[in-house]
């Protein structure tokens, strides 16, 4: 069976192997890549082509599933159960960000410190996420 999904595993990054693979899951669902009922490789293939443990992949795997992303179909693969996001929702979020940065700006703020800020931001969310 063919798979099309295109994952690289950086082993320098701060982020841990199954972070990673989680977050590139995710996007390629996001931008149009993945589609809902798509299959996605099984953990061992997937582990080989990687160059990591299954296990790394089987953790990437269960937060998919518990996120509702990914299900594990009756033939037993992985399918994408969650379709892209509705690019209207994403301008909108854009849009939004913009007016933020805008504020921010106007307030005196350099961009480093909104960019710091916004690090902050998604750091503390992505070890509420992760348990990290």
């Amino acid at each position: 069976m063919k798979y099309m999904l295109l994952i690289t595993v950086n082993h320098n990054s701060r982020d841990p192997p199954y972070k990673q693979i989680y977050d590139q899951i995710v996007y390629s669902i996001s931008i149009g890549n993945l589609r809902k009922g798509d299959a996605i490789p099984p953990s061992r293939i997937l582990a080989g082509t990687l160059d990591v443990n299954y296990h790394t992949v089987n953790k990437a795997y269960q937060q998919l599933r518990e996120n509702g992303i990914i299900s594990l179909s009756k033939r037993r693969r992985y399918v994408v159960t969650e379709g892209n996001r509705d690019t209207r929702s994403v301008d909108e979020f854009f849009l939004k960000e913009e007016e933020i940065i805008d504020d921010a700006i106007a307030r005196g703020l350099r961009d480093q410190e909104i960019i710091e800020a916004v690090k902050k931001i998604l750091t503390a969310r992505s070890k509420k996420r992760y348990g990290d």
